[in-house]
């Protein structure tokens, strides 16, 4: 797995629910302007649990036949069973994906030993031409902790995480324990509040839905830790910072899609009523955000 940034792609739904093929095909050409590593499709942001398995073969072979090998793709195959999460795998496959990503299964709760079983079910059953990254995010599905990484790290086929706990004392634990036990293991951040304590850290990269809408920036983020401008990345961590202080006041993951209006690209519309999304409350928020773009954005 290359390191770098990879953005995640947000669902493009029109009025009536269903996913506007043209819209995403935009998507990605934007995103193919960018300086982006790599995609990923059909993750958090792409709104899965909304799409059916049809649907998600359909967005992953638009991607493939869009981007080729310009950057590198993960296929989003995150599902409430193992059976969904192979079906999903199967499609991925045979559209020539080799990277996976899967959080464990959500709604009901697990323990330790659950997730566990659902990985190790998991990486048995790959394909010898795919290898799967771990996600990691508690406030969606069960947590992935440091005693079932460590165990997972036997499996050579699992070759990286995407964090978005946002908790820097556990993602400070994974990178310790990939350097001890895979030095070629991947750790990613999922937030974009934590890019620079995460690549300080020994992060590879990032891979969330704000890095293909701020690339520019996050990558200078990691230019300028590299070149040992730590006060300069600083400066720019906090400015990602307050743009995603905004994105509080909107629900996830319609933040991004409304964060990405106000850098004119268009991705859909809503698929929940939330009255932060109308009227003056939403005019006023995104006259805010635009500011907090506008400091920045300008001066480039």
């Amino acid at each position: 797995m290359l390191p770098g940034n990879y953005g995640v792609l947000l669902a493009t739904f029109n009025t009536d629910g269903v996913l506007d093929y043209d819209l995403y095909t935009k998507e990605i050409e934007h995103c193919l302007t960018t300086g982006l590593t790599g995609l990923m499709i059909s993750g958090s942001t792409g709104e899965f649990p909304y799409i059916s398995t049809q649907d998600n073969q359909n967005l992953l072979k638009i991607a493939k036949d869009k981007v080729g090998d310009k950057k590198e793709l993960i296929a989003g195959i995150s599902g409430t069973r193992e059976i969904q999460v192979l079906d999903n795998i199967r499609n991925a496959t045979e559209l020539g994906y080799t990277l996976a990503m899967a959080c464990p299964p959500y709604y009901y709760p697990q323990n330790d030993a659950a997730v566990y079983d659902f990985y190790s079910y998991i990486v048995e059953a790959l394909p010898p031409t795919m290898q799967l990254v771990l996600y990691n995010i508690p406030f969606c599905a069960p947590s992935i902790s440091l005693e079932v990484f460590k165990k997972l790290l036997k499996y050579d086929s699992i070759v990286g995480i995407k964090d978005s706990s946002g908790n820097m004392i556990y993602f400070e634990r994974l990178i310790a324990s990939a350097k001890r036990f895979r030095p070629d293991f991947s750790v990613y951040t999922g937030q974009d509040t934590t890019v620079l304590p995460s690549i300080i850290t020994g992060a590879a990269g990032v891979i969330s839905s704000g890095t293909w809408m701020l690339d520019t920036w996050e990558r200078m983020i990691i230019q300028e830790v590299n070149s040992g401008n730590i006060e300069k990345a600083q400066e720019l961590q906090h400015w990602i910072t307050d743009i995603l202080y905004m994105l509080d006041d909107i629900p996830f993951p319609e933040n991004y899609r409304a964060l990405a209006r106000c850098l004119d690209i268009d991705c859909g519309v809503p698929q929940r009523q939330f009255s932060c999304l109308k009227g003056d409350a939403f005019s006023d928020w995104t006259h805010k955000t635009k500011a907090i773009l506008s400091r920045y954005i300008k001066s480039q």
